[in-house]
């Protein structure tokens, strides 16, 4: 009977040690299937980024010919050749690509506003030069802009599901995204004065902000890529790659940019079509980059589908190994070990018992013994199961506990919103971020909220309350900037560009709380807020406790001056409109 308990013990682990090894095999099998998809979705990537530069190369021939006379503009036709040879390209690599999971609705929301800006610089091309609307032009320039838009969607969302299945490649592919960006905004900031130099004029105050929030990006994004290539690492092609692109684009393509814009200002600014001679190859530096970074992801997935051949091998021969070793091994230990081992299980259990008395089992009893021991052992695995899942289950009750806690601790109990600490938090929050504007408070409350307390009581006051915290959620458009700080008084923060957006946010709070409001069994109820307003810059350090107070005084001025108006507190906007002036007179 021994040896054939042997015999089982022996066949159970070689049975184990297959299944362990079919495990392991089907997971290299698995780990090489998805480098396979990740191959195919780089490609698709790398479809989607060259669809990305010819949609946004075509706006070059294209902002040529809206300076010139006539509609037929060969270089333009050209373009928009390489356009939909690059978009079909793209479509048929997204097809093939089970794992992408891309629709074809997608293609055609990019196909269809392409072909609608199209048709409107084809409209403008068949007027005479003198006869283009600058407004219509400058339509056409942005709804091409628009089609780069949908297709970075697709990019974002390829280059996440890259980097989430190999983050080998993330910083790679992170790049190559960067540098498309890069040469889309250099793109975008040429054609911002497209409009300009076809009707021969200077830059407008509008078109010159919109010049230097580009400029801002196109510094970000620099400083983005420039941060993101290792010092001392890599192959140092990718540092080469990008002082390429610092000498060439941000030393003569800006030069040329720069120049550009004071002959302007002088009336003697180059035709679009010149200035995209000129400016245009600048750009190529960052294709060079973006092709590169595309290349080294595509080498590093190659290493990784070696590495999984070479793990698949390794686990193949380690299976046959162990097998080998087990098998021999279990045969080694049942005949050397098994009876020693059998007795001291029995000892120790004896022990357990407090029985101290040992005899040798006999084999008919280490037989049965050896059963009752495995039960034993069976019911203890059972037992800690058992723990464990109420361990389990009480520690998960705890987290969602702890969860909720953390959210009712930040929420008003009576209308939803969040309560003076979280509103502190996230004002703080606000004010630290560098957007260049100011930042308004409005704190407001409803006037006479204690009689309608006193006369209607305070369950009619606490149904007024949810209320009006629900339409302030449905007017605004960021719910998370308000909050309940008291009783009836409630604040909202947002950020503005002149202090007369922050007034004509109170007041467009101000008229929205006044429509009456139907309380049940109470009929409809109208009720009036008063509001103070006070302002702050960005990016400064933010007192919450006295930017409340001066929104808290302006807030009483408004209560003294009659109630239901908006009152602002004093800000001194020197400084601010200082240097939006130091911003305007360096474009210049």
């Amino acid at each position: 009977m021994l040896n054939q308990l042997v015999n089982a013990v022996v066949a159970a682990v070689l049975l184990v040690t297959a299944l362990l090894a079919a495990l392991v095999f089907n997971g290299s099998v698995q780990r090489l299937r998805a480098v396979h998809e990740m191959e195919d979705q780089l490609q698709v990537y790398r479809l989607a980024l060259s669809a990305v530069e010819h949609v946004s190369a075509e706006r070059g021939p294209m902002n040529a010919a809206l300076g010139r006379p006539g509609q037929f503009a060969p270089a333009l036709d050209a373009a928009r050749r390489k356009t939909d040879v690059s978009l079909e390209a793209l479509r048929r690599g997204a097809a093939a690509c089970n794992s992408c999971q891309l629709g074809p609705y997608e293609f055609a929301a990019i196909e269809s506003e392409l072909q609608q800006a199209r048709m409107q610089v084809q409209n403008l091309l068949t007027q005479a030069v003198a006869q283009r609307d600058p407004t219509q032009m400058s339509l056409a320039i942005d709804r091409m802009i628009g089609v780069v838009d949908l297709e970075f969607r697709l990019i974002d969302q390829l280059g996440q599901s890259l980097q989430r299945l190999a983050p080998e490649i993330a910083a790679p592919v992170n790049r190559a995204r960067l540098a498309a960006r890069l040469r889309e905004s250099a793109g975008r900031l040429g054609s911002k004065l497209t409009v300009a130099l076809a009707t021969r004029r200077d830059l407008s105050s509008a078109e010159r902000q919109a010049v230097a929030e580009l400029l801002g990006r196109i510094r970000q994004l620099s400083e983005l890529l420039q941060t993101s290539i290792p010092a001392g690492q890599g192959t140092g092609d990718e540092a080469r790659a990008f002082g390429r692109v610092a000498d060439i684009y941000f030393g003569q393509g800006m030069a040329y940019f720069d120049a550009t814009l004071e002959r302007m200002a002088q009336q003697r600014g180059p035709s679009p079509a010149e200035f995209a001679d000129a400016y245009v190859p600048s750009l190529a530096p960052m294709v060079a980059l973006r092709d590169l970074e595309t290349h080294l992801a595509q080498s590093r997935l190659a290493a990784l589908q070696d590495r999984a051949w070479w793990v698949l091998t390794g686990v193949l021969v380690a299976t046959l190994s162990l097998a080998t070793l087990l098998a021999v091994g279990v045969v080694m230990l049942n005949r050397r070990l098994l009876s020693p081992l059998l007795d001291t299980v029995h000892r120790l259990i004896g022990l357990t018992q407090e029985d101290t008395t040992f005899t040798p089992l006999a084999p008919a009893q280490r037989r049965r013994g050896y059963a009752r021991e495995l039960r034993t052992i069976f019911a203890a695995l059972r037992h800690l199961e058992e723990l464990l899942q109420r361990s389990i289950h009480v520690r998960r009750e705890r987290d969602a506990l702890i969860a909720r806690l953390h959210v009712l601790a930040g929420t008003d109990h009576l209308t939803g919103l969040p309560n003076r600490r979280t509103f502190e938090q996230r004002l703080l929050q606000a004010g630290a971020e560098s957007g260049g504007q100011m930042l308004a408070l409005i704190m407001f409350d409803i006037d006479h909220f204690k009689q309608i307390n006193d006369q209607h009581g305070h369950e009619v006051g606490d149904q007024l309350l949810r209320q009006f915290a629900d339409r302030l959620r449905s007017t605004l458009h960021r719910p998370d900037q308000t909050a309940r700080i008291g009783g009836e008084e409630f604040v909202v923060f947002q950020a503005v560009a002149r202090p007369a957006e922050a007034m004509a946010l109170a007041e467009h709070l101000r008229s929205a709380l006044s429509r009456p409001f139907s309380i049940p069994d109470h009929g409809t109820m109208a009720v009036t807020a008063s509001f103070g307003v006070a302002l702050t810059r960005q990016n400064a350090k933010l007192h919450t406790h006295e930017l409340l107070r001066r929104a808290d005084q302006a807030l009483y001025r408004a209560k003294r001056a009659g109630r239901n108006r908006c009152e602002m507190a004093d800000f001194d906007v020197s400084a601010y409109t200082s240097r939006l002036e130091g911003e305007a007179a360096r474009l210049q």
